[in-house]
């Protein structure tokens, strides 16, 4: 298996929950309200799965190995704006959190910030996707060897063994199928 596959994989999920976040920023559009348990859950997916998970075998794994290597310049320019989406992403979060729980506590007032915070959020995924999946992740596979990519995803799978996948697809589909 590639290393490349389940952080593709890993891609097509975080979309569907970018689509649901596009929903909420439907309705809160129209009605000037949140759904907070559900901006809840999807600060949970984000910051569990989105980042702890997916940035972090990007970060921990395959950038941390693409730093041992003589990669190009333009390749390592795509890397690091990829690192600062990262953080753009964590920093949202954050942002969605703090603004979530002064929604819940009565401040009305929050709604434009939260709303601003979504649409964020709605662009920096797709196109942060879209850059690694069409401009980087294969591209880069050239700087290792079959046993230095088998070793990747090898880290990856283990990885993976410490997180939940199970439990943030039936929350993705809980929210998909009301």
């Amino acid at each position: 298996m590639s290393v490349i596959n389940p952080l593709i994989y890993e891609h097509h999920l975080i979309l569907r929950m970018v689509k649901l976040l596009k929903k909420e920023l439907d309705y809160t559009n129209e009605t000037n309200k949140i759904h907070p348990e559900f901006i809840k859950t999807a600060i949970d997916f984000f910051r569990t799965y989105a980042d702890k998970c997916h940035h972090g075998k990007e970060e921990d794994i395959l950038f941390r190995e693409l730093h041992k290597k003589e990669i190009s310049k333009e390749h390592l320019n795509i890397m690091n704006n990829l690192i600062d989406d990262h953080k753009k992403a964590r920093d949202y979060i954050k942002q969605l959190e703090e603004n979530n729980k002064h929604y819940i506590d009565g401040d009305l007032q929050v709604v434009n910030q939260i709303q601003s915070i979504i649409q964020k959020l709605t662009e920096l995924y797709p196109q942060h996707i879209d850059t690694e999946n069409h401009h980087f992740f294969k591209e880069v596979m050239q700087y290792f060897s079959e046993d230095e990519k088998r070793t990747m995803s090898d880290e990856c799978s283990e990885f993976d063994k410490k997180m939940i996948h199970k439990k943030y697809t039936d929350i993705v589909e809980s929210f998909e199928n009301k």
